[in-house]
């Protein structure tokens, strides 16, 4: 017969292990109403969130999601691809040119390194291509 203290580590690997490596659950966003005001951005995210739609979603239940769009870098400073037309355009910080190192701070995209033959601009919003003047 196995000892108390085994059967009771034993417990406790069954029983806290698999609650502190699930992943927490996304909380399902409540779905939109039909509106009559198409000036108003409505939104079933927490503060401090925008409803962006998911690009290529294969999943009609799961069209949009909840973004961050003051950090995230594929949707800085509003939603790519907005759900409602009052929302603000953002913009994918990833495809600046040029850029090797970027994030977004504030809805801004902050590049901090750019590629090789390429110069960061004073605002550090571009990186602009170095030309050899002997050509």
């Amino acid at each position: 017969m196995p000892s108390r203290r085994f059967l009771y580590a034993l417990a406790l690997v069954f029983v806290l292990v698999p609650s502190t490596l699930a992943a927490p659950r996304r909380q399902r966003p409540v779905p939109l109403e039909d509106y009559d005001e198409p000036d108003t951005v409505y939104s079933a995210c927490n503060p401090g969130q925008e409803m962006c739609m998911k690009p290529h979603s294969w999943d009609p239940e799961e069209t949009w999601e909840c973004i961050d769009t003051q950090k995230s870098v594929k949707n800085c400073g509003g939603c790519t691809e907005p759900m409602q037309a009052a929302q603000p355009l953002g913009r994918d910080c990833t495809i600046i040119p040029g850029q090797k190192s970027v994030s977004c701070m504030s809805g801004k995209c902050i590049i901090s390194k750019c590629q090789s033959g390429w110069k960061l601009s004073a605002d550090k919003g571009a990186c602009y291509e170095l030309y050899d003047e002997g050509d």
